[in-house]
């Protein structure tokens, strides 16, 4: 065989070297040697294809766009900077118009990405999925209208590219609370400003009022002075009705007198109606009196009228005062007596006591009138009976009724007509009578006998069946006769008769018979002497009418549940069918009515449609069941039977989507597997149990992105399990990367950027560093200082010796300041002898200012050394 040097040690021998030939191969060789580059492991026909230069897996190709580690790269058609996350291509390099990001939302327009401005245009300009929010370019302001006016209000603000429902562009509404105020509103008088104009109920208000001058104060005003406003000003009233505002006097509501001025202005000088106005009496006849019933006020007396009011008929000068009384109904002197008896030409009336119109000559009075009970005639005979006198009728009463000196003579008005009573039977003769007061003997007063010879005979005989009128009323034998017999209309023929039509006679009118026991005086079908059958008529006249005897009767049968079909072992026989019976024996449960040969059987354990079978399966509710061959409870929608009762290994659903394998149906969790474990048409979804969390890995550096996240059964291309990377553009750092100090960049991404010590201060010689000490975590800006240790904890640049910080260390650590606690105490500070401070710790006496060496106490000049 041939055998390869594989100096790599990759399992694939050099392709450029030459063949070994040996039956085994020696130590270092393989029998392939398809190895393209045999100095690196990693480069063979089973490697993979990396993004670095080199053709890793020998196919001649080096970086191909489908590499392992290959970037996704996005459409770029705008050229603005951002992808179209819609069209993404794989490749090691970027290709032409394309980007790492895929965070364009429109790349047909260059001026929509996510760094462009927000504008109102209808359009999301920044990508961020608000379209024209309120804070976009060119949005207005638009102002609150609560009532609806159509202005609003100017402290009620919102910022927005269109008009926000109940909001305006308008902000000159004064009251938003109310749509009757606003600046198109017309001012009215009511305490508001209604047109927003600042000014509250003007003159020139809609419903201003006219007010006028009222110079005398009586108030009413002068139409001529008038002025509009919304109250009244002031010597202003609303009337205007004064004829005189120089007058308190004269106005509408003076009080008219005869002055010759028109007090109450309605046009009229002193009218009849003045308050001082005189009554004046209607003298129409001219007699010089007036009628006191007649009056007018005025001023002055009109024409026809005088003060006297003693007339007491103004209409004729015959009456008054000074007239003669006579018989006229009249009161001829106006004394207030209307025809007294002593009348000029009074009358003589007599007593007529008993009313009736004739007087006693003996009783007399004079009158203009009759006095009551009195009468102008005196020829009664006798004054206390009314029915006697000269204009009566005499009747039979005893009294001379026609004072003629007779008493009830045969004339009188009232004398009988009497009948000869031959027969004595108290009925008269019309043919023989006789007039007078008293009925003579043998005679009566009726003339009704028609035969004065028979007593029998007369108006209150009993009519009989004789030939003889026995009452006298003209009729012989009539119909009501006493002994008439009654006989009974036989209109069919039948030899009977109907008793409910029946006349009565002394003899058989036609067609009439004495016998009244037919029951159907219509039909011959119907008499006693028939036999019944069953035609709806009483044949035998026995009161019943197709009876259970009839000849042609038929059998019928109870229906006592209804359904029109009978019970045949319930049977009748009659002519017509009983209530609930019906001429079918077809029931097979006359005590259900859903249950007859017409019912649809269903699953009830009942043979419904009476055919002998019970609960098959062609019953109309029959249910479909599905086998369940894995015995999970769900069946195959496959493999269905039709049948009242479920079949043993079926059930009611068809709901399983793999009927072999108990674990899959509907009520399963799903997880994955490759399997539609709960029957929902998908796939180790990602709602499965058992899903897991991706992160991003951009930087293809196994390390991947906590705040970019995708949860799914199978690993997502560019994603991986571990979500600690920091950084996730960048390959060079991850928390598997060393760091390097002082470089700006947290490469192991444990939070320490260029902080060595982790004191939360980055080194001062990197950016934004400010720690002076980097590897002394008690060292940085903001630690607490302990002097004189030779240590500047807080970075503050200052001495350690130097505590009070005058630029000076403290003495006693090599330094010149003798008070290290007191910033004004240093060599050089300004020194105040005589306080007993050596401020410039100069070391001589305080009281030494020159410095000569001799006290104040003894040198004669201390500030001349």
């Amino acid at each position: 065989a041939s055998w390869y040097d594989d100096a790599d040690g990759d399992g694939f021998g050099d392709a450029s070297g030459a063949a070994t030939i040996s039956c085994t191969g020696p130590s270092g060789t393989v029998d392939d040697n398809s190895d393209c580059d045999d100095s690196v492991f990693d480069v063979n026909p089973d490697a993979t294809e990396l993004c670095d230069g080199v053709d890793n897996d020998c196919d001649g190709v080096t970086d191909p766009d489908d590499s392992s580690d290959a970037d996704t790269w996005y459409a770029d058609d705008d050229g603005d900077g951002y992808g179209d996350g819609d069209d993404a291509t794989t490749s090691c390099s970027t290709p032409s118009d394309h980007v790492a990001n895929s965070l364009d939302c429109d790349d047909s327009d260059f001026g929509v990405n996510p760094d462009a401005t927000e504008v109102c245009d209808g359009v999301d300009n920044d990508c961020d999925g608000d379209v024209d929010p309120d804070d976009a370019e060119g949005a207005v302001s638009w102002y609150r209208d609560d009532d609806g006016d159509g202005f609003g209000d100017a402290g009620t603000t919102v910022l927005a590219c269109d008009e926000p429902s109940g909001y305006t562009a308008d902000d000159t509404d004064c009251d938003d609370t109310d749509g009757a105020v606003n600046p198109d509103a017309t001012e009215v008088c009511d305490g508001i400003d209604n047109d927003c104009d600042g000014v509250t109920d003007p003159d020139d208000a809609g419903d201003a009022s006219t007010w006028y001058g009222d110079g005398d104060g009586d108030g009413f005003g002068d139409a001529a002075s008038s002025t509009q406003a919304c109250e009244v000003p002031s010597g202003h009233v609303s009337d205007d009705q004064d004829c005189d505002d120089g007058d308190f006097d004269v106005n509408p509501d003076a009080t008219e007198v005869c002055d010759g001025v028109d007090n109450d202005c309605d046009g009229v000088t002193d009218p009849d109606d003045s308050a001082d106005a005189s009554t004046w009496y209607a003298d129409s006849d001219g007699d010089g009196y007036g009628d006191a019933g007649t009056t007018t006020t005025a001023c002055e007396a009109p024409t026809g009228y005088g003060s006297d009011t003693s007339d007491c008929d103004d209409s004729t000068s015959a009456v008054s005062p000074e007239a003669t009384e006579v018989c006229n109904g009249i009161d001829d002197d106006c004394d207030g007596d209307v025809d007294p008896d002593t009348s000029a030409d009074a009358s003589t009336w007599y007593t007529d006591s008993d009313g009736d119109g004739f007087g006693d000559a003996a009783s007399s009075t004079q009158a203009c009138e009759a006095p009551s009970g009195t009468v102008s005639d005196a020829t009664d005979c006798d004054d206390s009976d009314a029915t006697a006198s000269p204009g009566q009728a005499e009747v039979c009463d005893g009294v001379d009724n026609d004072c003629d000196t007779e008493v009830d003579e045969d004339s009188a008005l009232d004398a009988g007509t009497w009948h000869a009573d031959d027969d004595g039977d108290g009925f008269g003769d019309a043919y023989d009578a006789s007039v007078s007061c008293e009925a003579a003997s043998g005679t009566v007063a009726n003339a009704t006998d028609c035969d004065d010879t028979d007593g029998a005979v007369n108006p209150d005989a009993t009519e009989v069946c004789d030939g003889v009128d026995n009452d006298c009323d003209g009729v012989t034998d009539p119909d009501d006769s006493a002994d008439a017999t009654t006989w009974y209309t036989d209109g069919d023929g039948d030899g009977h008769g109907d008793a409910a039509s029946s006349v009565v006679a002394c003899e058989a009118p036609s067609g009439t018979v004495a016998d009244s026991d037919d029951c159907d005086d219509t039909t011959a079908d119907a008499s006693p002497d028939n036999t019944e059958v069953c035609d709806g008529i009483d044949n035998d006249c026995d009161t019943e009418v197709d009876e259970e005897d009839a000849d042609d009767v038929a059998t019928w049968y109870a229906d006592d549940d209804g359904d029109g079909y009978g019970d045949p072992d319930a049977a009748t026989e009659s002519c017509e069918g009983p209530s609930g019976h019906v001429a079918n024996d077809l029931d097979c449960d006359d005590a259900a009515s859903d249950v007859n040969p017409a019912a649809t059987e269903v699953c009830d354990g009942v043979d419904n449609n009476c055919d002998g079978e019970t609960d098959e399966d062609a019953a109309s509710d029959a249910s479909t069941w599905y086998d369940d061959d894995d015995g999970d409870g769900f069946g195959d929608p496959g493999a269905t039977s039709v049948a009242c009762e479920a079949p043993s290994g079926t059930v009611g659903n068809g709901d399983d989507c793999h009927d072999g394998d108990a674990a899959v149906n509907p009520d399963a969790t799903e997880v994955c597997d490759l399997v539609d474990n709960d029957c929902d048409d998908e796939i180790d979804e990602d709602t499965a149990s058992d899903v897991s969390t991706w992160y991003a890995d951009d930087d293809e550096d196994g390390y991947g992105d906590p705040d970019v996240t995708d949860v799914d059964c199978d690993q997502p291309s560019g994603m991986v399990g571990d979500d600690t990377d920091c950084d996730d553009t960048d390959p060079t750092v991850n928390p598997g990367r060393t760091e390097s100090w002082y470089d700006g960049t947290d490469q192991d991404c444990d939070g320490n950027d260029d902080d060595q010590d982790e004191d939360g201060h980055a080194w001062e010689g990197v950016d934004g560093g400010d720690d002076c000490d980097d590897a002394d975590a008690d060292v940085h800006p903001g630690a607490e200082d302990t002097w004189y240790d030779g240590v500047d904890s807080d970075c503050d640049g200052a001495s350690d010796y130097d505590a009070d910080g005058d630029g000076h260390d403290s003495a006693s650590y090599d330094g010149d300041d003798c008070d290290d606690a007191d910033p004004d105490t240093y060599p050089g500070a300004p020194d105040e002898p005589g306080d007993g401070i050596v401020t410039d710790c100069d070391a001589s006496d305080e009281y030494d200012a020159d410095g000569d060496g001799y006290d104040l106490d003894v040198d004669c000049d201390d500030n001349n050394s």
